[in-house]
């Protein structure tokens, strides 16, 4: 769920460049395909503090079976199919590729090549990269010809190194087109982002029918208020044509962020203090024979919950956002954290905690509630009885992610929500008042 400021377009700049060996390009080609919204992929499973521990992940053996395709453009996919392959919670995994490429056209006898390229774990069986930024066989990353040479995988998990059979592969790098620039053109960012939070235009000029035009705006990107976490993407295809008639194409992607996000509440909870055991009734004797006591209390305790932020201040100035005290978050703080945009404690914001959270935040909540109905004990004869109650603390948090427009994300803080819980007891003893069996006081 978005917080903090509306999405708006993005403006982008893209420059591309094309290999057709030394071809001449006789016109580009650059529709926009598709735009579409989608919500981000689950987030990886992360280990938390309630995880009991990890016993030492074995590495398996990794075996290579095939590497697919054989005909590659800049952008493309290379697959990896085979077993033993290393999920990222565990370890990493990359592809040596060690042998020669040969330029199209070239005389000599080729240019070595011997590099460690990093893995994507899909499954067990696969794993992918993407061939880029450039041609990485060519010395200078512009040429197009063919590799041959072997595959290997290396599997690593702390100190632990595995190494599959080589594996012959041979790759013939076609007609590509190379990203040189895409990212905002409202920030100094690097040549090339994967999003940003921000009218699409493309330099350096192009070739549309019969006109050059030396900046072309493509789409106006207004994706709006996101439903749900996570980007919208604009996809857009490039195609370019050679004098020969040769085409090269590409697909390229640019996320949009909403500046501010809040991430999904997981469900669980922390335990941050536990206060003392205290007695709610006067002491009920057992008699002669004995008696059963139901729990009940005199008057009811109430808390309210609230929300509260913890900054990371690093992180926050990292992702270059401004520090000062604009942004107020319903908690009548000012945080040294500012998106550059007031937010107000409001209704509308109680609701956006409350939709995250799960329950109203801003609700008092009683003993009440939390009594059970047939909660009792039995007193032996002669014993005593007595009921008592336990206040409990705990924190529920959300993480807080930035997005600036060079597509950088970082956590910079939590929303935690203070909840309450409360424990119940019947004591029972020779002696009035008798023992509790609750816990003693302690905070975490």
């Amino acid at each position: 769920m978005a917080f903090g400021t509306k999405a708006r377009g993005m403006s982008v700049a893209l420059v591309a460049r094309m290999l057709f060996s030394r071809c001449s390009i006789s016109h580009f080609i650059w529709p926009l395909l598709a735009l579409a919204c989608a919500s981000a992929d689950p987030a990886p499973w992360q280990p938390s503090a309630e995880d009991p521990p990890e016993t030492t992940y074995v590495l398996a053996d990794p075996e290579i079976v095939a590497v697919a395709p054989t005909q590659l453009a800049v952008g493309d996919r290379i697959q990896v199919i085979g077993q033993g392959m290393v999920p990222p919670d565990y370890g990493s995994m990359t592809l040596r590729l060690s042998g020669k490429f040969v330029g199209e056209g070239a005389t000599r006898e080729g240019t070595l090549f011997d590099a460690e390229l990093a893995l994507e774990y899909v499954n067990p069986g696969i794993a992918e990269l993407e061939f880029g930024p450039d041609v990485i066989f060519s010395q200078y990353g512009d040429e197009i010809g063919v590799f041959t040479g072997t595959a290997t995988i290396i599997s690593r998990a702390g100190e632990q190194e595995k190494r599959s059979s080589e594996q012959p592969v041979t790759f013939q790098v076609m007609p590509s087109l190379i990203i040189e620039e895409l990212h905002s053109v409202d920030a100094n960012c690097a040549p090339v982002t994967a999003g940003t939070v921000g009218d699409v235009t493309v330099t350096p000029p192009v070739q549309i029918g019969q006109q050059t035009y030396t900046e072309v705006t493509l789409h106006r990107l207004a994706i709006g208020k996101l439903a749900g976490q996570g980007p919208a993407y604009a996809t857009f295809g490039l195609e370019a044509v050679a004098t020969d008639g040769r085409r090269a194409q590409r697909v390229a992607s640019m996320a949009g962020w909403n500046e501010a996000e809040i991430e999904p509440f997981n469900g669980n909870q922390r335990l941050a203090e536990r206060y003392p055991a205290e007695q709610v009734s006067g002491c009920f004797y057992g008699g002669d024979i004995g008696r059963d006591l139901t729990y009940t209390e005199g008057q009811s305790e109430s808390r309210t919950r609230s929300v509260s932020y913890r900054w990371d201040i690093n992180n926050a100035l990292s992702a270059g956002i401004q520090v000062g005290t604009s942004m107020h978050l319903g908690n009548g703080l000012n945080p040294v954290i500012s998106y550059g945009v007031d937010v107000n404690a409001s209704a509308s914001l109680n609701a956006t905690w409350s939709q995250t959270f799960g329950v109203d935040v801003a609700e008092s909540v009683s003993t009440e509630r939390h009594t059970g109905q047939n909660f009792s004990a039995h007193i032996l004869p002669t014993f005593y009885g007595a009921c008592y109650r336990q206040t409990e603390r705990v924190e529920k948090s959300v993480r807080l992610v930035y997005h600036n427009k060079c597509g950088v994300s970082a956590d910079i803080g939590e929303a935690v929500l203070t909840d309450w819980n409360w424990g119940f007891d019947i004591g029972t003893g020779p002696e009035c008042p008798p023992r509790t069996h609750l816990l003693p006081a302690e905070k975490f």
